[in-house]
């Protein structure tokens, strides 16, 4: 299996946990129209990422929901270092294209956390509310942005 599919194979996953999470509360968190666009444009241009912008990609979702989404897991400033490293090395072999759309990603998943109030207790999956989901997309756009910055500052 290459490195692209497995990639793409661990976001798919780690949305399909995020909506199983939700779908065992009673009381489900909407998602905001800044939400839904996030996860459509990621949906329909996925496939046109190169591996190594889908690494960027993996890591960048992978890390927050970690450390926000998944209560039962200890995330520590090591392993963010670590995802960080992991987006450098791959942030060398993206084409034009990736940067492109991850800049628009970036820009996405910051309006996601804008959309959500970070002090919204509202449950919104297993064991955690809407004020996680904020953190997790401002984690997220932060750390896609800070690659993207890196490689522009390079070029």
């Amino acid at each position: 299996m290459t490195k692209a599919r497995k990639a793409s194979e661990a976001t798919a996953l780690s949305e399909e946990a995020r909506q199983r999470g939700a779908e065992e509360m009673t009381t489900v968190h909407q998602q905001t129209p800044e939400e839904k666009a996030y996860w459509r444009f990621l949906e329909e241009k996925v496939d046109m990422l190169s591996g190594a912008a889908r690494t960027i990609l993996n890591e960048a979702d992978l890390a927050p929901y970690t450390c926000y989404l998944v209560h039962n897991v200890s995330f520590d400033p090591v392993e963010y270092e670590e995802a960080m490293e992991k987006m450098r090395l791959a942030a060398a072999e993206i084409t034009d294209r990736d940067l492109e759309l991850l800049w628009t990603l970036w820009r996405l998943a910051l309006a996601a956390a804008g959309s959500i109030d970070p002090l919204d207790r509202t449950p919104a999956g297993h064991r955690y509310d809407a004020g996680d989901l904020h953190c997790f997309y401002r984690m997220l756009s932060g750390m896609v942005r800070e690659v993207v910055e890196e490689v522009l500052h390079e070029k």
